[in-house]
């Protein structure tokens, strides 16, 4: 039965979707007090089980459990719409009494309201919304007094925070890339992300799961260049590749690729390569007939952007044109 409960709370702390039967708030501090099971009812203090959810009135939650002697937190935002709260997951909510039921699978949680959501916390203030606006590299991990290069691991990160509210996040992991694109608010000294949660340290963003914490740091504003970039913005697109003196268009190659160069230093690089397609967007610089692309290197040439990875050259030219 612990087992099972326990089972209960890691679902129900990494779930998204709460659906309320009545359209109730259900703003306040609630307490999880028992597990239904297997047709089994147990007192989750019984089994040295704690489970508390809080639900502020901003739209954020914080989710509290502890089992086995072990604390599992998170948080992040939720909304109401009538009869449904979603906030991050996949589990159903439904009023009995003045009680809820938080539902996974076979087993539920009864859980009750016991006083108001706990204060926010207060935080100095810091500047407006645009001022946060940018790309934010993942520069250093830290781990129990340790700081780590997140290279070292075969890890890399970014996040683009745009000032219309949209946010996109790339983690590229042992080579593989992973974009999710959602929407972001901040509050005082926090940067809320759908169900990540960042704070604002020194000029640094982080992000802590499991007592590992990510650190950010914004880019800095791409230089402008004498020429301007009129002749580079817009969206250019991979014609051919070069390796070993051959030219190979791209169906050959079996690859799709585009570049967007926008006139606010942004960038969006795009590639499609056997049915699966990477996405990484961040800023970009110019150096004369160089353009620097996060990581990516890109040589002007001839009306024609190239980039050489591991002996083969993409060959890009600006669509329109």
């Amino acid at each position: 039965m612990k087992k099972l409960l326990t089972v209960m709370i890691l679902a129900l702390c990494l779930c998204v979707a709460f659906a309320a039967a009545d359209g109730r708030s259900v703003v306040g501090h609630w307490e999880g007090t028992e597990g239904r099971t297997n047709g089994m009812t147990l007192p989750l203090s019984a089994v040295g089980i704690v489970f508390e959810v809080d639900f502020a009135e901003d739209g954020t939650y914080t989710m509290n459990a502890t089992y086995d002697g072990e604390e599992l937190h998170t948080s992040g935002t939720w909304s109401q719409s009538g009869s449904s709260v979603t906030i991050s997951g996949n589990a159903t909510c439904e009023w009995e009494g003045d009680n809820l039921i938080f539902t996974t699978g076979s087993s539920a949680f009864v859980m009750v309201r016991t006083g108001e959501a706990a204060p926010a916390p207060v935080t100095a203030p810091v500047a407006d919304t645009g001022s946060l606006a940018g790309t934010w590299t993942l520069t250093r991990l830290e781990y129990e007094g340790m700081s780590l290069d997140p290279a070292a691991f075969g890890m890399g990160s970014t996040i683009v925070l745009r000032e219309d509210g949209t946010v996109t996040l790339t983690i590229v992991n042992d080579g593989e890339t992973q974009t999710s694109t959602s929407t972001w608010r901040q509050n005082g000294s926090t940067v809320i992300m759908d169900n990540v949660t960042a704070t604002l340290e020194d000029g640094e963003m982080h992000i802590e799961s499991q007592g590992l914490v990510m650190v950010y740091e914004r880019d800095e504003a791409p230089a402008a260049d004498s020429r301007g970039t009129d002749d580079v913005t817009g969206m250019w697109v991979m014609t051919r590749g070069e390796v070993a003196g051959m030219s190979m268009d791209a169906a050959t190659l079996g690859m799709y690729s585009t570049i967007m160069l926008n006139e606010d230093g942004t960038c969006t690089l795009a590639t499609t390569q056997e049915g699966k397609t990477d996405t990484y967007d961040g800023t970009w610089t110019r150096d004369g007939d160089t353009i620097v692309l996060g990581g990516v290197t890109a040589t002007l040439e001839g009306g024609e952007m190239r980039i050489e990875i591991s002996g083969v050259t993409l060959v890009y030219e600006r669509s329109g044109n």
